[in-house]
């Protein structure tokens, strides 16, 4: 039987998979979508109903991709377990990931722009966009754990500038639509990428990430 220690070492294995994953879903599906387009049409067009590859873009993309940021979530926190802080930013990566599934699980009308969205539609928009906005979360959750453990300090750059450029792409996708699939993409890179830095972080350094901060040192009062 696996050894928890294992089991982290794997689920660590699925942050480095996750995000590579999802950057390749992000264009190869669109290879075999005749018409479609990676500058203006959305990602979720290719899980829509009408699509060819929506079967792959809802179980390979949206399913599988929240499944192994799951895993590294719990993973992470389990790693680093003696810091009580980090449960919170693992809830958040937790969210993030349902977000993503529940997002394939919704899929939007075809061509993701009716002029009278479906409630499936609807709430497939919820989900998108709670899903960007638990990312940039997570990744200021993420952050602030790196200025806590030493290991971790690799990974605030990459998240702010994550939040960053992936807020200014989403600005973008909204008032420049001829090209908000580019936008799109690249906000999706942006605020995955940090991930990727993450779990080379805690696969490098395992045993210096179990360790808990160094406390404060208090003032005694001496008589």
């Amino acid at each position: 039987m696996p050894t928890p220690a294992t089991l982290a070492r794997a689920g660590i294995a699925c942050g480095l998979l996750a995000p590579v994953w999802w950057i390749i879903c992000l264009f190869l599906p669109g290879l075999f979508f005749p018409g479609y387009a990676f500058t203006t049409d959305f990602i979720s067009a290719l899980g829509a109903s009408d699509s060819p590859v929506a079967g792959f873009m809802v179980f390979a993309g949206f399913g599988l991709t929240g499944v192994l940021y799951s895993a590294f979530a719990l993973a992470a926190g389990w790693q680093l377990r003696r810091d009580p802080w980090v449960w919170g930013a693992v809830l958040l990566l937790l969210l993030a990931a349902g977000a993503r599934i529940a997002t394939g699980v919704y899929p939007c009308d075809p061509g993701c722009l009716p002029v009278h969205e479906s409630n499936t539609q609807e709430t497939h928009r919820q989900f998108a966009t709670a899903g960007y906005a638990l990312m940039m979360a997570a990744a200021a959750g993420w952050a602030a754990l790196g200025a806590r453990q030493t290991g971790l300090k690799p990974v605030m750059p990459w998240a702010i500038g994550g939040i960053t450029w992936g807020a200014v792409c989403l600005v973008l996708m909204l008032v420049q639509p001829q090209w908000q699939g580019l936008f799109q993409r690249l906000a999706g890179i942006a605020l995955n990428v940090w991930v990727l830095v993450l779990a080379l972080c805690l696969w490098r350094e395992p045993a210096t990430m179990a360790t808990p901060p160094p406390p404060q040192a208090s003032r005694r009062r001496t008589r």
